[in-house]
C-alpha cells in the first residue's frame, strides 16, 4: 500500500522519538486532533504542513511526495555526489530526544499590531527570515527588540527568541519574558523580567538595572507573554 501523508507523519514523529503531546503542543493543537491526522481521519492542514517544516526542518517534497530525504540538510544516498560535500547533518536540539534542525522564524511585532496577534495567529504574518542555532530549547519564533528597558543586556535591534506562554498561567518568577500590555487601547511591547506585584492581580515588570524601580501592572492589561529562550546581540545593538 502507498505511504500517504498521514503515514509519513507518523513515521517521521516516531524516528525522532517524538510523543503526540510534544508535536501536538508544538502546533498548537490537542493531541487527540494529531491523532486524527496520524490516523488518516482528517486532513493535515497548510498551517500545520508548514509549521512542521518550519519547526523540525522537514524535507517538504518528503512530507508531500515522499521524495528522500526526511529532514532537509540530510542527504539521500548519493545527494552529496558532484561537489565532494555533503550538506550539514541536523543540529541537535533537545526535545523528546530527537535530532533535527530547529528552524525559528524572525517576525515583526509592529507588523503584527503588538506581540499577541502574532502569538494567536502566527501563520497570518511572513517571517523576515528564518533562523537556525544549535542546541536551543525549542523556541516558538524570534521578533525584533524596539525598546531599551533591559539594556546594557538587550538594546534596541536586538533579536529575542521566544516560547509562548499563557498570560492568564503562573510565569516564571525572574525569568525574561515579552510582555504585551496594553496602554491606552494599543498594545506596547516590552521585554521585562517578571515578578510578583504587591497589589493582589498585579504583575512587577523590571529592567536590567536593579537601582531603578519597577513597574506594576494588572493582570488583565497582559494581553501576551512568551518566556525568553535566548538573545541575539545585532550590529553591536542599535538600529
Amino acid at each position: 500500500m502507498k505511504e500517504k501523508v498521514n503515514d509519513r507523519l507518523k513515521r517521521f514523529r516516531k524516528e525522532l522519538h517524538l510523543t503526540q503531546e510534544a508535536v501536538a503542543a508544538r502546533l498548537g493543537i490537542g493531541k487527540s486532533a494529531l491523532s486524527m491526522v496520524e490516523n488518516g481521519h482528517a486532513a493535515l492542514s497548510a498551517r500545520n504542513r508548514d509549521l512542521l517544516i518550519r519547526a523540525y526542518g522537514l524535507n517538504p517534497a518528503w512530507l508531500d511526495e515522499g521524495t528522500e530525504p526526511m529532514l532537509a540538510g540530510m542527504p539521500g544516498e548519493g545527494a552529496a555526489e558532484g561537489n565532494g560535500a555533503a550538506p550539514p547533518a541536523p543540529l541537535p536540539v533537545p526535545e523528546g530526544g530527537a535530532r533535527h534542525r530547529q528552524v525559528i522564524p524572525l517576525r515583526e511585532t509592529v507588523t503584527a499590531g503588538g506581540l499577541s496577534p502574532l502569538l494567536e495567529r502566527p501563520e497570518e504574518f511572513a517571517p523576515e527570515e528564518y533562523l537556525q542555532i544549535p542546541g536551543l530549547s525549542r523556541c516558538d519564533g524570534a521578533v525584533r527588540i524596539h525598546d531599551d528597558g533591559m539594556a546594557p543586556l538587550l538594546r534596541r535591534g536586538d533579536l529575542a527568541l521566544y516560547r509562548t506562554a499563557d498570560p492568564e498561567g503562573e510565569p516564571f518568577w525572574g525569568d525574561m519574558y515579552l510582555v504585551g500590555v496594553e496602554i491606552g487601547g494599543e498594545e506596547t511591547v516590552a521585554v521585562r523580567y517578571l515578578r510578583p506585584g504587591r497589589r493582589e492581580g498585579f504583575l512587577e515588570l523590571r529592567g536590567a538595572d536593579p537601582s531603578l524601580p519597577g513597574r506594576e501592572v494588572e493582570r488583565k492589561r497582559i494581553r501576551a507573554l512568551a518566556r525568553v529562550v535566548a538573545a541575539l546581540r545585532i550590529g553591536g545593538g542599535g538600529l
